[in-house]
């Protein structure tokens, strides 16, 4: 499946206190589009369901 071709949808939502800096990092990797990253964090056992507001 081409990159191109994936449909992201990061929608904002309301947490409680500060993120943990892999959370940041994971969402850094996926709003910059480096899937390798992404992938890695996600095997890694990342929350998926993290925030930054």
């Amino acid at each position: 499946m081409a990159v191109s071709s994936w449909n992201w949808n990061l929608v904002p939502c309301l947490c409680r206190g500060q993120l943990s800096d892999s959370n940041a990092s994971f969402l850094r990797a996926a709003r910059a589009g480096n899937l390798d990253k992404v992938v890695e964090y996600l095997k890694g056992g990342i929350d998926i369901n993290t925030c930054n507001q």
